[in-house]
């Protein structure tokens, strides 16, 4: 969710008199705008809610800035609107329901709905992660089967995958992230071989929002080299404070040839950070035989990667 630090580049100074919450003030104003086609002014909507119209106004910029509403200009007055698409989710969350319209959003090419859709759920309570692991997940793997029936050209698939892309940081910038763990470090990467980026995207934002220092490589297929072990740990040396810190090297691969590639880089990275330094590898294949590579941990959802290193990070002795 949004928090009060960008109340403040949006808007100012938060209201002395009495501090209203986002939330509290995204329900009040969905609730009143909802039932007016014809809109309302920032006068008519504090009335109704009984919010001082100055402290009303700051919500509204912010509300605007996230596309939970809109505004046209009737002269010198601004009259407010809920922006097209917006949903109001009802707690429980059906992740089916939220599911089902995030995809039918995406795959009718409708960008606004989609981004419209996250928001909108991230507004309703829903936790982050289990966005990320129930429902972009889902909808990447059925736009992955309907490209490899041929349903969708690479053309398009592309396309899907960019706008997954733009809401997964979505969904990383609108939400409240934990407290930040001291030493706790993260990198995310496709191995060599792979093609996917997304995957190991996705599993550095659950780690950002778990409070992770959390670092995303991308693919690094052309940069597997013999210089690359170099290379990486002096980027290494550069994100953590301390030798002493957590380090997760995260490994997106779907075969074991992949990250067997990966082998001597795991090998030289770890005699560097000694103990403290753990690998995890997501992906499809060979769960079993993971660990002759050097693996600590194969993570067979996005979940299952966050609740390992949680208990890893508890277990470190500082």
């Amino acid at each position: 969710m949004v928090n009060d630090k960008l109340l403040f580049h949006l808007g100012g100074e938060l209201p002395l008199s009495k501090r209203y919450s986002l939330e509290e003030i995204k329900r009040k104003v969905i609730d009143v705008l909802k039932n007016s086609d014809a809109g309302l002014s920032g006068v008519e909507i504090a009335e109704k809610i009984n919010v001082n119209r100055i402290t009303l106004t700051k919500y509204l910029n912010v509300l605007e800035t996230i596309g939970l509403i809109k505004r046209k200009h009737a002269g010198s007055v601004n009259v407010w609107y809920l922006a097209e698409g917006v949903m109001e989710f009802e707690l429980p969350i059906d992740i089916l329901d939220v599911q089902q319209a995030y995809m039918n959003a995406l795959f009718n090419h409708s960008e606004d709905e989609a981004r419209r859709i996250i928001i909108s759920v991230l507004h309703s309570g829903l936790d982050p992660i289990k966005l990320l692991s129930d429902v972009i997940t889902p909808t990447l793997n059925t736009a992955d089967a309907l490209y490899t029936r041929g349903r969708i050209t690479v053309t398009e698939n592309t396309y899907l995958n960019n706008l997954v892309m733009e809401s997964v940081d979505l969904i990383k910038f609108n939400s409240q992230r934990d407290s930040i763990k001291p030493n706790a470090y993260a990198v995310f990467m496709s191995a060599q071989g792979e093609s996917d980026v997304i995957g190991p995207k996705i599993t550095s934002v659950a780690f950002y929002l778990k409070g992770w220092n959390s670092y995303f490589l991308g693919n690094v297929a052309s940069e597997t080299d013999l210089l690359f072990d170099i290379d990486l740990l002096k980027f290494l040396d550069k994100i953590s404070k301390t030798r002493r810190g957590l380090m997760i090297m995260g490994i997106y691969v779907m075969k074991k040839e992949h990250l067997m590639g990966m082998g001597e880089t795991i090998k030289s990275i770890r005699s560097k950070l000694g103990k403290n330094m753990f690998v995890l590898t997501e992906g499809k294949a060979f769960k079993e035989e993971v660990s002759e590579e050097g693996v600590d941990f194969h993570a067979v959802n996005l979940i299952s990667a966050v609740e390992w290193a949680e208990e890893l990070y508890k277990k470190v002795k500082w």
